[in-house]
């Protein structure tokens, strides 16, 4: 017994709708055009692309989020202030007097924190502004 083609080999869609002619009991088939195969072809490669494309992004997300457990690692980490000016000034008190005191303006305060074999490269970033960033 014969195996029976798919529907969509046995009627392409340029025989859909055509009758058979007269005394012949199957409808007529004719050849489907070649460029109905490489558009089919080129369907299929596309699919079969994002496809291959969706699992190599699941599986490099799985990786990096393996990645992402390990703890942060640091060499050293601290903070200093560079430069500045003391001024003294003479501040006023509740009680309506004044009393001498000092402050220091125009310093820039720094944290850092470097990595193992931080004397390379290290990059640098300033966020502008006294404890803004904790």
């Amino acid at each position: 017994m014969p195996t029976r083609l798919p529907t969509f080999l046995e009627n392409p869609p340029s025989a859909i709708g055509k009758r058979a002619p007269d005394g012949h009991p199957a409808p007529l088939r004719t050849s489907v055009p070649v460029y109905y195969w490489e558009t089919q072809e080129a369907r299929l490669k596309t699919l079969l692309t994002a496809f291959f494309l969706t699992s190599l992004i699941a599986v490099a997300a799985d990786i990096r989020r393996d990645e992402a457990k390990k703890p942060l690692v640091l060499e050293s980490q601290g903070s200093f202030f560079v430069g500045g000016e003391t001024k003294t000034v003479n501040a006023p008190t509740p009680n309506g007097g004044t009393v001498e005191s000092s402050i220091t303006i125009n310093q820039m305060y720094v944290q850092y924190q470097t990595p193992p074999g931080g004397e390379k490269h290290v990059p640098v970033a300033m966020v502008h502004g006294c404890c803004l960033s904790s």
